[in-house]
């Protein structure tokens, strides 16, 4: 089976995934392949699903069989009556025979799917097994999440936002799939702590790095250490998953790549002004409009267009409190007198240029 087969039912795309991203050397381009699949709610459900029994076969031994004298012994001690003690071992044997039933069941599934794609090849070559699984973790609008991994970093998730992490005792990787998140990585020099948000890798050892994703562009800002951004293009994970060298961004740095993976002048920043969002509070110095409204739209319940190139080029500064967000769009045309601020139904918000209304 091709990982593009449309064909494929979504519980064998999602044995195939659960397979696939055990790989610590997994290539960027198919992650980028899995934010796509994640992202339809069928297939998530799929994958929680799958994910859901592998890990009750791997907390649960498999069922061991007794021996020929284990099995004439009478266990039987007088402790309760006969009718019970039956029961009590009937319900033993259909619980092993449910857990031998999931564990074939599944073995089937990754098995079909995973012998297609030469994926038991990559599973043999991870010869260590996983610390922690691969797990989703995702915030609602207007909701913020602090994160602990087994290894002792933390992951303060903004609004709307989602990451895959994936631990083992090798590496430790992070799929970004949207929004804004604060990562304080514990110190592993031996497990370099690698998040692709995009076109882009940010490689750390341990540090507190913020990463901004927006439509066109990612920003990374570092508040404590040293991290390195690279493009997940450079990136060969055929030989050894080794990394390139790009750019060092220290604390009190930031940079941005796009969506093609290149990389931006290294530039000194506010930090204070970058992690305040952990406050409730979206701070702007000089920014386009259009990206603005991308970090608000994950607080607001309503949903806010930009209608036309000229408003969203716009250069915002100033505080949006994600309270206050409806106050917040009530003063922007008084701002900008340039601008037209519209609401079509209660669920959505136009901000459109007055010039280009005109014409």
């Amino acid at each position: 089976m091709n990982i593009r087969d449309s064909r494929a039912s979504a519980d064998e795309m999602a044995a195939y995934w659960l397979v696939a991203l055990k790989n610590p050397e997994i290539a960027p381009a198919v992650l980028r392949r899995w934010e796509k699949w994640i992202a339809v709610p069928e297939n998530r459900q799929a994958f929680d699903h799958a994910q859901r029994v592998w890990d009750l076969l791997d907390e649960i031994p498999p069922p061991s069989w007794p021996s020929d004298a284990q099995a004439g012994a009478d266990t039987y001690d007088g402790t309760t009556t006969i009718a019970a003690f039956d029961e009590q071992q009937d319900a033993k044997r259909r619980r092993r025979t449910q857990l031998r039933s999931a564990w074939v069941g599944l073995a089937a599934v990754i098995g079909s799917v995973a012998v297609g794609l030469g994926l038991f090849r990559i599973m043999s070559n991870d010869n260590e097994p996983p610390a922690e699984r691969m797990t989703v973790f995702e915030t609602e609008p207007a909701q913020h999440e602090k994160v602990a991994l087994m290894d002792g970093s933390e992951i303060h998730l903004g609004a709307r936002s989602s990451v895959t992490t994936n631990l083992t005792r090798g590496v430790r990787f992070v799929v970004m799939g949207r929004g804004e998140a604060l990562f304080t990585v514990a110190h592993d020099p031996k497990r370099p702590f690698r998040v692709l948000a995009g076109a882009g890798v940010i490689t750390a050892v341990g540090t507190a790095f913020n990463v901004r994703r927006l439509d066109e562009l990612v920003v990374v800002t570092v508040s404590e250490g040293t991290v390195e951004v690279a493009p997940a293009s450079a990136v060969n994970a055929r030989n050894g998953g080794d990394y390139p060298r790009g750019k060092r961004v220290t604390r009190g740095e930031s940079i941005t790549y796009d969506s093609e993976g290149n990389l931006g002048a290294v530039r000194k920043v506010d930090v204070g002004m970058t992690m305040a969002w952990r406050t409730g509070q979206l701070q702007y110095r000089s920014e386009p409009l259009n990206r603005v409204v991308q970090d608000i739209n994950r607080y607001s319940r309503t949903s806010i267009t930009i209608a036309d190139t000229a408003a969203g080029e716009i250069l915002y500064s100033g505080t949006v409190f994600e309270r206050d967000i409806e106050d917040w769009l009530a003063a922007l045309d008084k701002a900008f007198p340039e601008l037209l601020v519209s609401h079509p139904d209660p669920q959505h918000v136009v901000i459109r240029s007055r010039l280009t209304n005109v014409l």
